[in-house]
């Protein structure tokens, strides 16, 4: 029994190309999103479309999305892995899709709360300027 393992013992210490960059950070994977999405007449008899409407920010299980005419409504969203594609230079990228679905009215007081509270500049985007008391 000795014999076969001194005999294989060169087979351990070889070095197996395949394995050579285990351990190496690999190269970076880009991100594809490609967006699946949702209209709907919501409670106030208006349409909204996350196609139209400005995508602003994640709040907990809700995308954040205000229209053209300044009305804010929220949709939940579902990502899932689509597959990987390589182009001509070897880059790779991950494709997700992202469907949303039911789409919601948001009061505008709660969505100026919930910016100011967790982001700035994006209140300031959306309401400007802080009117000093």
């Amino acid at each position: 029994m000795l014999k076969f393992f001194s005999k294989n013992k060169k087979g351990v210490s070889e070095i197996r190309h395949d394995y050579e960059n285990v351990g190496q950070e690999s190269p970076a994977i880009r991100k594809l999103v490609k967006p699946i999405h949702a209209k709907a007449i919501l409670a106030d008899g208006r349409l909204y479309d996350t196609q139209t409407a400005t995508y602003v920010c994640e709040y907990g299980n809700l995308s954040l999305f205000v229209t053209k005419n300044g009305r804010w409504f929220g949709a939940k969203s579902k990502s899932e892995l689509a597959g990987y594609s390589v182009d001509e230079n070897g880059d790779r990228t991950a494709e997700y899709r992202v469907m949303y679905y039911g789409l919601e009215c948001i009061d505008k007081i709660f969505v100026m709360q919930y910016l100011w509270y967790c982001s700035h500049k994006l209140y300031k985007k959306y309401f400007g300027e802080v009117e000093e008391g």
